[in-house]
């Protein structure tokens, strides 16, 4: 959802994925993807979309429009005109799953402006929304792309949400293992090698929040799927 100009599923094509389907709504972007996967099936206005008319897909992947999230903008956060198409693609997950194509993991990408617009309200409506289409366990991180040897400070936050039980169950833990010395680009006055990782802010066995908001576990519901605990 959200391709763009393939960005996102380019990266899961060299991680051994297989796309099966594009939403760009973007007439350039659109020629670029019909370039690079001419034969991928593809859709255009997301709000046209319905999840039962998808093929079923293992996983979900986007990146919805950051414009209302970013601190360069007005911040208007979920209720701004281009963020708030983040519910477009809420509902297609809804719908899908209700179609009986569950994907069982969902990957969002967004600017780091994400966790703390709206005094983080928007991210955990982020969380909550996700929660309620079935998502059992959550977790997101900040990673810069000068880590991974890119010349340049761009900080993006990286959510994976898994819904299957067993997998939720096998998760490692964190589910998003970067390592503590990954090559990068350092910066003037950054020492080569510094822990990216960060701290594991909430934990597998609790619900809430954590001072480290780049780095967190969130596990929804009073459930904890990792240790087995019951209501």
């Amino acid at each position: 959802l959200f391709s763009g100009a393939g960005g996102m599923d380019l990266g899961a094509d060299q991680a051994g994925w297989e796309c099966v389907a594009q939403v760009e709504n973007d007439k350039n972007c659109r020629q670029v993807l019909a370039h690079h996967w001419p034969d991928v099936p593809k859709w255009g206005d997301i709000a046209e979309v319905h999840g039962r008319d998808l093929p079923a897909a293992e996983a979900i992947i986007f990146g919805s429009p950051c414009q209302d999230l970013s601190v360069a903008g007005q911040r208007r956060g979920l209720d701004g005109d281009k963020s708030s198409l983040f519910f477009q693609a809420i509902r297609i997950i809804k719908e899908m799953r209700d179609a009986g194509n569950q994907p069982l993991w969902v990957v969002w990408e967004n600017v780091a402006g994400a966790l703390s617009s709206h005094q983080g309200q928007d991210f955990a409506q982020v969380l909550h929304e996700l929660a309620d289409a079935g998502a059992l366990v959550l977790e997101w991180a900040v990673l810069d792309a000068r880590w991974f040897g890119v010349p340049q400070r761009r900080r993006r936050v990286f959510l994976v949400a898994c819904f299957d039980p067993g997998a939720a169950e096998r998760c490692p833990d964190p589910l998003l293992p970067v390592g503590p010395r990954v090559r990068r680009t350092p910066v003037e006055g950054d020492e080569a090698g510094k822990d990216v990782a960060g701290t594991l802010g909430g934990g597998s066995g609790r619900r809430g929040w954590a001072n480290d908001l780049d780095r967190m576990t969130f596990v929804p519901f009073v459930k904890t799927v990792r240790s087995g605990a019951r209501d």
